[in-house]
């Protein structure tokens, strides 16, 4: 007798499994991701793989019947690439989670009100995904600020201090951000559907996804949140950091070489942007300090021009930090003792060099610019002893120098077109 029990109890159990498992397998579900144009909302089937995406839902939805009740559910979610503004950003990623609505229920007949909208913008675990897979040797690096700092980081005061993307567009100098806006951010510009029928009803197996599409499951509650910059040409953001596409726009760059400061010789350097890979720099220096009595004399003056090209090596895009080349003409004039032999210019020196830098961000405003020339420095220059209250001329020679002529460890603030787009 308890055998037996043993045995209908386990029928029983046995049975519920099999019927659980056949109601969990009642529905198929395709996925399938359309793609927008920066900055686009309106829904082109010809844009990008559309086209085939587009072949594919309509090949396996043919035969579906949504007033039978073959259509469980459709659900679609907008996504927006991580440049821009917020507000704009957010809305943006919904207007492309309407179209993608709209184009559901004229494909598929099944009310438009029926098609499941859910909360849109950046997909940052989609873009987290694409970076980890990538074989670029900062990818560690991107990952850790995608998952440890916050989309907008507050002060005491809740103003917007900092933000995830922000941080991912001074990585390596811009070089990350450009490489991720060739590469990763056209495919977070999209809309992803996702369709449950009656299985049997739709071609195909299972689960049906669409090539171009991403595994992650637009059902879930945890893959998007707001991103700090939306993708709008001109958007409302609220924080800046290097744009992905050309930042155009003036840009002047302010500087003094702190080499020149801790010498005690005061300086200042303006250079100018033309487009996104040129540069001209106007630098100016000038001391003239003097102690007649103790016979000591510390006076320079004299500047340079230097035409600077830009290197950039993912893309053309720039926030003007980086290495860089450049080619400059100087001139200079001294007048330099020390209690001894003192050596004064006799009118202007003059040289030429060749230069290579890097200009390293710091912070929002502000970079560190590391830069040495080599080239020539001619002129003529007196060689003088004091005597008493006088200098007495020693002789006269001549200036033919090939080696180092300048040297930069600068302060830089940048003003202008590296900041379009956001504020503090």
């Amino acid at each position: 007798m308890g055998k037996g029990i043993y045995s209908l109890l386990f029928l029983i159990v046995l049975c519920a499994s099999i019927s659980a498992r056949a109601v969990e397998c009642r529905y198929d579900t395709m996925r399938v991701t359309l793609n927008f144009a920066q900055g686009e909302s309106a829904l082109d089937t010809a844009y990008a793989s559309n086209a085939g995406s587009v072949r594919y839902l309509r090949s396996r939805l043919g035969g579906v019947d949504a007033s039978s009740g073959a259509v469980r559910s459709v659900s679609v979610r907008g996504g927006a690439s991580p440049e821009g503004g917020l507000i704009h950003n957010i809305e943006l990623a919904a207007r492309r989670a309407d179209s993608g609505a709209d184009f559901m229920s004229g494909c598929i007949p099944v009310a438009r009100s029926g098609v499941n909208v859910l909360d849109s913008g950046v997909d940052w675990l989609r873009l987290r995904s694409m970076v980890d897979a990538c074989s670029e040797d900062w990818r560690h690096e991107a990952v850790m600020i995608i998952d440890d700092v916050p989309e907008l980081v507050y002060d005491d005061d809740d103003r917007i201090v900092d933000s995830r993307s922000r941080r991912l567009g001074m990585l390596r100098g811009g070089d990350a951000w450009r490489y991720m806006s060739r590469h990763f951010f056209p495919m977070m510009r999209n809309v992803d559907i996702c369709i449950e029928v009656l299985s049997g009803t739709a071609a195909g197996n299972e689960v049906c996804q669409s090539p171009n599409t991403s595994p992650t499951d637009i059902s879930g509650d945890t893959a998007y949140v707001a991103g700090a910059r939306g993708e709008a040409l001109h958007a409302d953001g609220e924080l800046g950091l290097p744009e992905a596409a050309a930042d155009g726009g003036f840009r002047m760059l302010l500087k003094t070489n702190m080499l020149y400061d801790a010498a005690a010789v005061p300086n200042i350097g303006i250079e100018a942007a033309f487009g996104n890979d040129w540069s001209v720099g106007v630098n100016w220096m000038h001391a003239w300090w003097s102690r007649n009595l103790t016979h000591r004399y510390w006076r320079v003056y004299g500047g340079d021009v230097e035409l600077r090209r830009w290197i950039h090596r993912n893309d053309r895009s720039t926030s003007h930090s980086g290495h860089h080349l450049g080619l400059y003409g100087q001139i200079l004039s001294y007048d330099v003792e020390f209690g001894g032999r003192g050596r004064q210019s006799d009118g202007l020196n003059w040289g030429v060099g060749l230069a290579y830098g890097y200009s390293l961000p710091l912070s929002r405003y502000f970079n560190l610019d590391f830069t040495i020339g080599v080239g020539y420095l001619a002129g003529e220059y007196k060689k003088y002893r004091p005597v008493d209250d006088c200098y007495v001329w020693q002789e006269t020679a001549k200036l033919n120098w090939w080696g180092p002529t300048k040297a930069e460890i600068s302060l830089v603030w940048i003003i202008g077109g590296r900041r379009k787009g956001g504020k503090l």
